[in-house]
């Protein structure tokens, strides 16, 4: 009895860690430059005016509610770039999920440019659609992950960012450089002093993670800074 406790207690513990928190005073807000979109297996957000040439795709980390990532989503929507976060297959990207995660990609990509990104598990999943399908990737962002570990990217094509946050316990700066001969040389490396694993996405914790010695908010500006940075620079290398 004491060990179902102890496991049922964990379960509880995970699940309350990965619910969302923090959200900023402008997910309540009425936004009239963008137009948002919500789907069972996705969510969009597209601008209404000055539409950029590449639009994006982010993958949610694994078991975290995509809900998480809205703030990031729409900051990058209202700088132009239409964002389409893909909804991880029961919150998972890992065996058969992973296998629909990217066939659901191929079909969403079919048209246009698009830029792939994704935090932590969903990082693996733009790194591995990436791998699998360079030709339909206009660009690569990660964030928050030691990958890609297990496949070689460094002849790619496309500009490849990774940001990094000093205190992420889950994904160290010194294991996400030390994989860095899998990228091209050309990879532009971003550390966030001071932020951790869990604020890069608005939720309240993650298993090992390191304490942030910023706030959420900071984070949060820093990032939305460097991914509209790698999307300038992947909307630049377009044909």
């Amino acid at each position: 009895m004491a060990w179902i406790a102890t496991g049922l207690g964990s379960i509880a513990w995970l699940i309350y860690g990965i619910q969302v928190t923090e959200l900023p005073d402008e997910m309540y807000r009425a936004m009239p430059d963008i137009e948002i979109e919500r789907y069972s297996m996705e969510s969009r957000f597209t601008p209404k005016n000055n539409s950029k040439a590449v639009s994006l795709v982010f993958f949610p980390g694994a078991m975290v509610d995509p809900l998480s990532y809205d703030p990031l989503a729409r900051r990058l929507a209202r700088a132009g770039y239409p964002v389409t976060v893909l909804h991880l297959p029961q919150r998972m990207a890992f065996g058969s999920h992973m296998d629909q995660l990217m066939s659901r990609t191929l079909d969403k990509v079919r048209m246009g440019r698009w830029a792939l990104a994704g935090h932590s598990r969903g990082a693996v999943a733009a790194a591995t659609f990436a791998h699998l399908h360079p030709d339909k990737v206009a660009g690569l962002i990660l964030v928050g992950t030691t990958h890609p570990r297990n496949f070689d990217l460094s002849g790619a094509r496309f500009p490849v960012t990774k940001i990094m946050a000093s205190r992420d316990g889950v994904a160290p700066v010194a294991q996400s450089q030390a994989n860095q001969g899998y990228l091209p040389p050309s990879t532009k490396f971003v550390t966030i002093e001071g932020g951790n694993h869990s604020q890069f996405g608005y939720y309240r914790y993650q298993l090992f993670d390191g304490k942030a010695i910023i706030s959420r908010e900071e984070q949060q500006q820093q990032l939305t800074r460097a991914m509209l940075a790698a999307l300038e620079e992947i909307e630049k290398n377009q044909p």
